[in-house]
C-alpha cells in the first residue's frame, strides 16, 4: 500500500491499496501516479484518493516489467520497461502514445530507472550498462557520453550505482557502491557528465563513520538533503 500524510499528521489521512509500488510522481494537479510493478500498470489517483484512471495493460505492447516512472513538465508518463528494453510515453490523459527509446547498443540496453529535470531532459539508469544516459524529451541523446563511475583501482570495472536522483538544479545524484561514495555530476555545455563532489570512503578501510553497503538513496528537493538507506528492500 501507498500511504499519504500532511504535515501536522503522524497518521496516514489516505491509503492506496496497490501489489507493488516501486515509483511515485505527482503533476500539476496534485494527481498521484503509483507504478504498480506486480501489476505491470501505472494507478493514478486524485488528490482525494479517488482513482482516475489506471494505463499499462490497455495496449498490445503491455508493460512486461516496468521499473521506473517520470512525469514530464506537460503531464505526460515515462515509464521505463525493463521487461521490453524500451521507454514509452502516455499522455497526461493517461493515452498511449508510442515507444519513446528502444534498445540502442551502447547507448540505452536494459533501462531500470527514469528522472526528468526542470528542463524536461530524459535521465535513463541502465543497469546493463552500469551508466546514466541523457536524452531529450523527444528521445533524441542528448550528449553522447554516459556517466559512469569510477572504480577503486585502474583497469577495474566502472563503479556500480545503487541510488540515483536529479535535484532541482539538474544535477544527477548517485550512490558508487563499489567505493561506498556518494557522488554528484551535472552534464557541461559540450554534452559531457562532470563530477562536482564525492563524498565518503570506501566501508572496508575500516573509518569511524563510512558508509555502509547502501542500496537506495532518497532526496528531499525543497532541502535537498538525502536519505541513504542500507541494506536489501526488495
Amino acid at each position: 500500500s501507498v500511504e499519504g500524510y500532511n504535515d501536522s499528521s503522524d497518521a496516514p489521512v489516505v491509503t492506496f491499496k496497490v501489489k507493488k509500488a516501486i515509483a511515485l510522481g505527482v503533476d500539476d494537479s496534485s494527481n498521484l501516479f503509483v507504478l504498480d510493478n506486480d501489476a505491470r500498470e501505472v494507478i493514478t489517483y486524485d488528490k482525494q484518493g479517488v482513482l482516475v484512471r489506471r494505463f499499462g495493460q490497455e495496449i498490445n505492447d503491455k508493460l512486461k516489467d516496468p521499473t521506473g516512472m517520470a512525469i514530464l513538465s506537460d503531464g505526460s508518463v515515462i515509464i521505463a520497461d525493463h521487461g521490453s528494453e524500451s521507454l514509452k510515453r502516455w499522455t497526461n490523459a493517461g493515452v498511449y502514445d508510442r515507444v519513446l527509446i528502444t534498445s540502442l547498443p551502447n547507448v540505452m540496453e536494459a533501462p531500470y530507472k527514469v528522472k526528468v529535470d526542470g528542463k524536461d531532459l530524459i535521465y535513463v539508469w541502465d543497469d546493463n550498462l552500469n551508466a546514466v544516459s541523457r536524452f531529450a524529451r523527444d528521445g533524441s541523446q542528448k550528449g553522447s557520453r554516459l556517466l559512469k563511475l569510477r572504480s577503486k583501482d585502474a583497469g577495474e570495472a566502472k563503479g556500480k550505482i545503487a541510488g540515483f536522483e536529479i535535484d532541482a538544479y539538474d544535477q544527477v545524484h548517485l550512490f558508487n557502491a563499489t567505493t561506498d561514495q556518494y557522488e554528484v555530476f551535472k552534464w557541461d555545455d559540450n554534452g559531457v557528465p562532470v563530477n562536482l563532489f564525492r563524498y565518503g570512503r570506501p566501508s572496508d578501510d575500516g573509518c569511524e563513520g563510512c558508509f555502509g553497503k547502501v542500496s537506495r538513496i532518497g532526496l528531499d528537493q525543497r532541502s535537498v538533503s538525502v536519505q541513504m538507506i542500507e541494506g536489501d528492500l526488495s
